[in-house]
């Protein structure tokens, strides 16, 4: 069955060869997991479901009737996205010899494999998935400041030790925020070794840098991913312009033992210097939100603007931002809160300046002053 469409095209084999390489090569460098987990598969686009964990019981049976037994199954879910290629373009690489521009193609891959890693690690709740980061049963610990050497290697034995007492004795794999990952290229005082090459040593299968929040420890008893398709080109149709193809795969997670993973929640610090003055009233006429350097900035009492300074737990940057009363200062007892409109963060005071143990980094998100 010729699902994908391809003898379809008015174009022959050694195109199609030139599109799945560079689909495949562009998809490699995004995808973490199937680094680290067993693949199962390719069983083929047929493969729509499969069971998971072990046939049970409806209801215990009595005495005097039949039991009905029951199994359980997920979706396995197909990804799918669209590209066009010139006419032209193909034609002038068939009969002219030029250069074939596969970026459109390139581009495709990268989204597949995008939502690929989204399924992997935060699964797709409206259809019964669960990911990696979210799965009921999974170890989690907060991580502390990683912009201390000695904490981000505490954080990962921390991690290592909790799966290790649930019986999961390894190899491991840790994969990371972008940020948290960037921070282990320091080295420690005194030494030529960077934290990345020490963390090697404990986690065995590997480092991996992902569009995840914060960090995760996985022993590969986690489950397995188990393809259907693999990732291949498709043809669509053409235009006399474009040929419309598309890339597209079929893949799931199979969570055998949520047991072994263990999530790195992150955090982020905040520190709120008051330019003028210790109170924290705001006055009325200032303009909500978090704003441009030239847009409408929040006033201490004396007149005085007040900023924040954010920085992420990698310690890779600072950033100050602009606070309007929206999400002014408060007063509550020996605290200060910042209302952020998604949460009540306490902040205790402290001389000149105001330290947060542990904030979410949806903070940046409201708003950057570049020139503060």
């Amino acid at each position: 069955m010729d699902h994908l469409c391809r003898t379809k095209a008015p174009f022959g084999d050694g195109i199609w060869d030139r599109i799945d390489a560079a689909a495949v090569a562009a998809a490699r460098d995004r995808l973490t997991a199937r680094r680290y987990l067993d693949v199962e598969g390719p069983y083929g686009a047929g493969l729509t479901s499969i069971e998971v964990g072990n046939d049970e019981y409806c209801r215990q049976p009595a005495d005097d009737e039949a039991g009905a037994v029951i199994g359980h199954a997920i979706s396995v879910p197909m990804i799918r996205r669209r590209f066009r290629l010139s006419v032209r373009r193909i034609a002038a690489y068939l009969d002219n010899g030029m250069p074939l521009n596969l970026a459109p193609v390139e581009e495709a891959a990268e989204a597949v494999a995008a939502r690929e890693e989204e399924i992997v690690y935060l699964g797709q709740s409206d259809f019964g998935l669960a990911g990696l980061l979210n799965a009921a049963g999974r170890q989690t610990i907060e991580a502390g400041d990683w912009s201390d050497v000695d904490q981000v290697l505490n954080d990962v034995l921390l991690g290592v030790t909790r799966l290790d007492d649930a019986g999961f004795r390894g190899p491991y794999a840790l994969v990371l925020t972008p940020a948290l990952y960037n921070g282990l290229f320091r080295r420690y005082p005194g030494s030529d070794m960077l934290q990345l090459e020490h963390l090697r040593r404990l986690c065995t299968k590997g480092i991996f840098k992902a569009s995840i929040e914060g960090g995760i420890l996985v022993d590969p008893r986690v489950g397995s991913l188990v393809v259907g398709q693999d990732l291949r080109a498709g043809y669509g149709g053409q235009d006399g312009i474009h040929y419309q193809l598309f890339v597209s795969e079929s893949i799931v997670l199979r969570l055998e033992d949520a047991a072994a993973v263990c999530t790195i929640a992150q955090n982020a610090c905040l520190r709120i210097h008051v330019r003028a003055g210790r109170s924290f009233r705001r006055r009325n006429s200032t303009p909500s939100g978090l704003t441009e350097r030239n847009q409408s900035r929040a006033h201490a009492s004396r007149g005085q603007r007040r900023s924040l300074v954010v920085r992420d737990i990698g310690n890779i940057r600072e950033r100050r931002v602009i606070v309007g009363p929206r999400f002014g200062l408060r007063r509550a007892g020996m605290y200060y809160a910042l209302d952020l409109g998604r949460a009540h963060l306490p902040i205790k005071a402290a001389k000149g300046s105001v330290k947060v143990e542990r904030i979410p980094l949806q903070v940046l998100q409201f708003g950057v002053d570049p020139g503060a």
